[in-house]
């Protein structure tokens, strides 16, 4: 009977100890969300942060072949033309809800590329027939929000 119980604490630490890298992101400096939309002639994929951006982000050209970081497996994106978007010291022990709806006219991937040691890095596959348009942080409630911006020919056509 003892050792039932002992097993059953043990199940219980573990499990809790995982959980709790695998919980929402609700801490200060965490990604809370990534979203994509439409908008007014452009396309777009947001980024929710708790808090303030006073940490560094990133946007940079990217190449494949895409690789996951820490565990080194390859990452397939779809697009012609890639962003890669870095977040440093960031709180990145807990779970970023992705809520993407892809592929779009413009960005047809989003795939997240690293998630460790204070790092969040995601990669954009994007048309060829479309434009990158930007970065924007601004303040959102008692948070912030960073939104890529991409225009497509075909928008520009209406």
């Amino acid at each position: 009977m003892r050792f039932d119980t002992t097993l059953t604490a043990a199940a219980i630490i573990i499990l809790g100890v995982g959980g709790a890298h695998g919980a929402d992101c609700v801490a200060p400096h965490s990604i809370r969300q990534v979203r994509n939309g439409r908008g007014a002639w452009t396309e777009f994929v947001r980024f929710d942060l708790n808090g303030s951006p006073n940490r560094p982000f990133q946007v940079t050209q990217a190449r494949p072949p895409f690789v996951a970081d820490p565990s080194g497996r390859p990452i397939r994106v779809s697009g012609d033309k890639f962003k890669k978007i870095t977040f440093k010291n960031v709180n990145w022990t807990c779970t970023v809800r992705e809520r993407l709806s892809l592929p779009r006219l413009a960005i047809r991937d989003v795939k997240k590329l690293r998630q460790f040691e204070g790092v969040v890095a995601y990669v954009v596959g994007y048309s060829a027939a479309s434009n990158y348009a930007g970065a924007r942080a601004y303040p959102y409630r008692s948070n912030w929000r960073v939104v890529l911006r991409f225009r497509n020919t075909a928008f520009l056509g209406r």
